[in-house]
């Protein structure tokens, strides 16, 4: 675990390890951080970039990411208007013959309601708005309920599929050729949507994430989340030189989720900022 990483605490009651609370803040920033229960976050509004053991994961309104112990992750900041859930639950809150091991979510760690996990998202979508009802109700026997609705949440994930046994029957069995022209022509075409990430770079390859982040790094020599910035940092050098769009739209257009996110990857590839960049490089022209 890095230094530089800070451990949060749990705020549980002592008596039951359960706590769902909202962001409010206009502007919510969460610095990377681990714990040792697992956390469940839901987009009640917008949309946000997670980031979680490095890689990022882009989520709008009613996705929900779920977080293992152990598994560094950040919010680096929520636009105006953006409003998120938290749920946090220890394992101690399940009995001994549960089984769950280090990384529960691990195979999934974002639903989302259009997609081949249509059935497990709307599952687990109910579970956690009544765990959401019953912890703000406080109902007697809610702490019973509450218990309920996670060993249903944990069963649902404990009983998925291994992806690494499915293929989609719209990708068959694929060579390393192939995959790689999938997700690079994918990359090219659609890097200027801000919600392209690992999962989706994954399920064009017909891969795990985990196989296929493995597969990329091995391939390319950069991890996937590198690769598709530097594609977005080129395109948004173009765009600087050939008029005079303000940086809103330039970070847009290049397939940033933010302008905070386009100033801070852009520095950290040149050195100085899109706007003296622009400025010094259009004078040599």
């Amino acid at each position: 675990m890095e230094n530089n990483v800070w451990q949060e605490k749990d705020r549980f009651d002592f008596d039951f390890p359960f706590l769902c609370w909202d962001s409010l803040l206009p502007e919510f920033v969460y610095p990377n951080h681990w714990h040792t229960y697992y956390e469940i976050i839901t987009v009640l509004k917008g949309s946000v970039i997670i980031t979680i053991d490095g890689d990022s994961i882009a989520v709008t309104q009613n996705d929900i990411v779920l977080i293992d112990p152990g598994q560094v992750h950040a919010v680096p900041q929520t636009d105006s208007g953006t409003m998120l859930r938290f749920y946090h639950f220890d394992g101690q809150i399940f009995s001994k013959d549960a089984h769950l091991g280090e990384r529960l979510f691990q195979r999934k760690p974002r639903l989302r309601k259009v997609s081949q996990d249509e059935v497990l998202y709307s599952h687990i979508y109910k579970i956690i708005g009544t765990l959401f009802t019953e912890y703000r109700e406080k109902k007697k026997g809610f702490r019973l309920a509450i218990r309920s609705g996670l060993y249903q949440l944990v069963l649902a994930y404990l009983r998925i599929d291994s992806e690494e046994n499915r293929i989609s029957p719209e990708k068959p069995s694929l060579n390393t050729e192939q995959r790689l022209e999938r997700v690079l022509t994918l990359i090219f075409r659609d890097f200027d949507r801000f919600t392209l990430d690992l999962n989706s770079a994954a399920e064009e390859a017909a891969m795990s994430r985990f196989h296929f982040a493995r597969f990329f790094k091995r391939q390319t020599g950069q991890s996937f989340h590198s690769y598709l910035t530097k594609v977005r940092l080129v395109y948004a050098k173009q765009l600087l030189l050939m008029g005079d769009l303000s940086l809103d739209v330039v970070a847009n257009k290049s397939g940033f989720s933010s302008l905070s996110s386009f100033h801070r990857n852009f520095k950290t590839d040149t050195g100085c900022t899109p706007d003296y960049y622009r400025k010094n490089n259009k004078s040599n022209k």
